[in-house]
């Protein structure tokens, strides 16, 4: 958790998440949508690639967690537009 808090794309996403849960609207870019699924994806590569894990079996979870990172992206960029919290 400290290490995507010091990732400022992750840090801007979560900010944004905690304005919208008090209820209250932010902006943000679509850049910074996928700047922060991209360390979040870095991140969690890290962790597999330090799993007792066959270098296949690592390939298949990073290649799945991509995968959700990715519409995860999209359903918050979705969601952003809609809201007009989107820039």
């Amino acid at each position: 958790m400290k290490a995507a808090i010091k990732n400022r794309d992750i840090s801007k996403l979560l900010n944004i998440s905690i304005i919208n849960a008090l209820g209250q609207k932010s902006t943000i870019k679509p850049e910074q949508i996928d700047k922060a699924i991209d360390g979040i994806i870095s991140l969690r590569h890290s962790e597999i690639d330090g799993q007792q894990l066959s270098d296949l079996d690592k390939d298949i979870q990073k290649f799945l967690y991509r995968c959700f990172a990715t519409e995860m992206a999209r359903i918050l960029k979705s969601y952003f537009y809609a809201t007009d919290q989107l820039e």
